[in-house]
């Protein structure tokens, strides 16, 4: 798991993070796959070529209201 903490959103980590691990899962020809709880995540993944598998609404004990999940994978 990773994420970007809020004072270096922006600056396109998440960009030079994505582009380096899809390079290697590409040049040793794996798929990658990956959940997120977030609407705009689900647009940031697809200019990574990602593809939504799934869209859930999942019920937790410890959460008040369903958490949407976006299920991905970039071939």
């Amino acid at each position: 798991a990773f994420g970007i903490l809020p004072e270096y959103r922006g600056k396109g980590l998440c960009a030079t993070f994505l582009g380096c691990v899809s390079k290697v899962a590409d040049d040793h020809g794996h798929s990658m796959f990956l959940e997120t709880q977030s609407a705009s995540n689900e647009g940031l993944y697809k200019r990574f070529g990602f593809e939504t598998l799934e869209r859930k609404n999942i019920a937790s004990a410890a959460c008040t209201r369903e958490q949407h999940v976006w299920f991905m994978r970039r071939e």
